[in-house]
């Protein structure tokens, strides 16, 4: 298990080393907190901290995109509809520039609010994906800085004490717009995203203890969509469960 905040800050330091155009905006309320990227030699001059104007960190990261630059912008999860929607809405989206943002927990943990994913969808040419586990996570990091597109990723996981356990062996394969099939059962369809994938197999674990053999989608793509596989499912069982 390991910390995700750590974690995410070596799959930092990690694109940096492989691409020299990579820039990070840190907009996160705990901007103080210890970072190994922040302090990182491969980011100097490349790890901006804004917690003060972070206002104006997706104005900020169109701009730099717009010159080559590829840029994570790192925020609370709250931050973006409370924040940045406006400046998503208009500015980065129309652009289609190289721009990712990261979601975690605010510090102190509070409620999970789907606001961040139910507006982000409307917008055409953004790309939204929840995965999870830290090993689907770095892929979608990975994948997202080459993109020229905005992309959210919620990324998995509390914050600070809070470990993972994985979902994912470490040579699974991420593809957008596909909806890994982790369980099989004739039962109940079970479809889930996020944080909530590892919920919902512990959840079908506990059902075929008891008899019951669910399938279990992870729906870490939600933007692409994977039509066919929500297709398969409804054909497969008449209980479909979305979690």
């Amino acid at each position: 298990m390991s910390d995700p905040r750590r974690v995410f800050d070596r799959m930092l330091i990690d694109l940096a080393t492989r691409y020299a155009a990579l820039a990070v905006i840190d907009a996160r309320s705990d901007v103080d907190s210890p970072s190994s990227a922040r302090d990182a030699a491969v980011l100097k001059d490349r790890f901006f901290s804004l917690a003060p104007a972070a206002d104006h960190a997706v104005s900020m990261g169109v701009g730099m995109a717009a010159v080559g630059k590829q840029v994570v912008i790192v925020a609370d999860r709250s931050a973006l509809v409370a924040r940045f929607w406006e400046d998503i809405r208009s500015v980065a989206a129309p652009t289609r520039q190289n721009v990712t943002l990261v979601a975690f927990p605010a510090a102190g943990g509070g409620p999970a609010a789907v606001e961040d994913v139910s507006m982000l969808r409307v917008i055409p040419s953004a790309e939204i994906y929840l995965p999870a586990d830290l090993t689907e996570a770095g892929q979608v990091l990975s994948y997202s800085v080459t993109r020229f597109a905005p992309i959210y990723i919620r990324f998995p996981g509390q914050t600070d004490t809070t470990s993972i356990d994985p979902v994912f062996p470490e040579n699974a394969r991420f593809s957008p717009g596909v909806w890994p099939l982790l369980r099989s059962g004739d039962d109940l369809v079970m479809i889930a995203s996020g944080d909530r994938t590892r919920t919902v197999l512990a959840a079908a674990d506990r059902l075929a203890s008891e008899g019951f053999q669910a399938t279990v989608y992870h729906a870490g793509s939600l933007k692409p969509f994977d039509r066919s596989a929500l297709l398969s499912a409804v054909r497969r069982s008449r209980k479909v469960l979305t979690c």
